[in-house]
């Protein structure tokens, strides 16, 4: 009833995305991502489908890397894409990216850390 309602086709991929009807939450998640590019949980849920998915299909995991970068070009500051792009390089074994990345995460955890003054 709400069809821009990007968190609905957010909670219907993850819906989709338990009774493993895979293709059906790809395009669920892919639409919430496209009405708001913002939304970084999206980014891991579809990461977390495509790994789910390559289970039964290996060429399904791939596809992870492209939606994670957009993610990230998007969102640089999102430290939920940051651990999912990490995630994904350190299950496909590319450690060069994995570094890249993870010395970004660190770097943006450090600067939210030193603004933080509860812990100053």
């Amino acid at each position: 009833s709400h069809p821009r309602d990007w968190f609905a086709w957010n909670g219907l991929a993850n819906v989709y995305r338990d009774q493993s009807e895979y293709v059906k939450a790809e395009e669920a998640y892919l639409k919430a991502i496209d009405i708001n590019p913002y939304f970084d949980q999206a980014y891991r849920n579809i990461y977390n489908l495509y790994y789910a998915w390559s289970l039964q299909d290996k060429t399904q995991f791939v596809k992870s890397e492209a939606i994670l970068l957009k993610g990230a070009k998007l969102l640089p500051k999102s430290e939920i894409i940051l651990e999912e792009i990490l995630n994904y390089y350190q299950k496909t074994a590319n450690q060069e990216q994995f570094k890249y990345y993870e010395d970004k995460l660190n770097k943006l955890r450090n600067i939210t850390q030193k603004g933080n003054t509860l812990f100053e």
